[in-house]
């Protein structure tokens, strides 16, 4: 999910509180539809819709590179997709049913995506760190037929060595949210995001941003997101070298059928983004858009069981343009992601089947990453 730009909402009075991880988000590709418990990452508030629960979670999952150097446009600030393969947990409990309280360690953050960008367009040559250990700690309580919720990410390091040079960064991340049964809306911003070394300067960031809502019509999900940010480089002597600002606008309309202890569902997203590097050429404007089609189905196979699978593709709309060049069409993008779940009582194990993710392998089916995203998740 999937900084950027973003998705979400809250359909608890009407769809099955389900279990899950960003294993079987990563199978379903992100659907809007589903209810799981990594909502709470996007929007806090979203906690109040799970009881208490522990989760760990491990894999490898989508590479970092879009179309126009960027992370995908079709993606937002937290999409958990995109992330190297990482290592996660954390819980929530539940505090006398009106609140609930809870910490996640380990996250993938979309800052650290952008330092590596800004690292690759400026030539660097040590490179900056990532968000590096990052604790998150959340709260939501019950307000009327919603619940508001927040949570504070922090993240700091400072890696010394008279070997090598001085490398360390600095994140702060604010998450504020508001959700009830038939609509929510977040806001999260980067407040702090910093990284620097003594040889190839200093990556910091304009506060990026991310408004994103979803609006619950009987079987419909309307969801809209706007990314707006901005990262720019200056040299160890303080010479501004890229100065990249975005602005990401994602809408979706998506369509579910509840089944017998599961979902069939399809919809699309369009996605726009206008980016800009002031620094570095005289015209580097680019603009890029695509319209993005996916459809799913969940299904509960055996009382132990539940099986789930879904294709997604650009349709009609897919191209870029920066500059005064050509625009440029995307390449051949089909996605076909699968997963299943085992259930032991209140324990669910969840895993992905071996998607090909990479643009380079499409249509492929590795071997090596069957169970490639694997969960553990305890409800209580």
């Amino acid at each position: 999910m999937k900084g950027s730009i973003i998705v979400l909402l809250a359909a608890t009075a009407l769809a099955p509180q389900v279990w899950a991880s960003k294993a079987r988000v990563n199978a379903l590709q992100n659907s809007p539809t589903i209810n799981d418990e990594r909502d709470l990452l996007i929007n806090p508030a979203r906690a109040l819709e799970h009881g208490s629960f522990f989760v760990i979670e491990a894999g490898e999952v989508k590479n970092t590179t879009g179309a126009i150097g960027t992370t995908p446009i079709g993606e937002g600030l937290d999409y958990v997709q995109y992330s190297d393969p990482k290592a996660e947990g954390g819980f929530s409990r539940d505090l006398d049913g009106e609140a609930r309280l809870g910490a996640h360690i380990g996250r993938h953050y979309l800052a650290t995506d952008k330092r590596n960008i800004m690292a690759v367009r400026t030539g660097a040559t040590v490179g900056y760190l990532g968000v590096k250990n990052p604790l998150e700690i959340f709260y939501a309580k019950k307000m009327g037929d919603g619940g508001l919720g927040a949570s504070l990410s922090y993240a700091k390091s400072d890696e010394k060595s008279t070997a090598l040079p001085t490398n360390k960064q600095d994140f702060l991340g604010l998450n504020i949210g508001y959700a009830t049964p038939i609509f929510d809306v977040a806001l999260n911003a980067y407040v702090t995001d910093t990284a620097e070394n003594s040889t190839d300067g200093k990556v910091s960031a304009s506060m990026p941003m991310n408004l994103s809502g979803r609006f619950l019509m009987d079987t419909l999900f309307v969801t809209g997101e706007i990314d707006m940010g901005a990262y720019k480089h200056e040299t160890a002597a303080g010479t501004a070298t890229s100065n990249l600002k975005n602005t990401d606008i994602r809408l979706g309309l998506f369509k579910k059928q509840d089944l017998e202890g599961g979902q069939f569902f399809y919809g699309g997203k369009l996605s726009l983004r206008e980016s800009d590097d002031s620094e570095t050429v005289a015209d580097d404007k680019t603009s890029a858009k695509s319209l993005n089609f996916l459809t799913g189905l969940e299904a509960n196979a055996a009382s132990w069981l539940d099986l789930r699978g879904s294709v997604s593709q650009d349709v009609l709309l897919s191209d870029s343009k920066t500059g005064a060049g050509d625009t440029v069409t995307g390449d051949n993008n089909t996605i076909v992601s699968a997963g299943a779940s085992l259930k032991f009582g209140k324990l669910e194990v969840d895993a992905t089947l071996g998607a090909a993710l990479d643009s380079a392998n499409y249509g492929k089916v590795n071997g090596n990453s069957l169970l490639g995203d694997l969960a553990m998740t305890y409800s209580f």
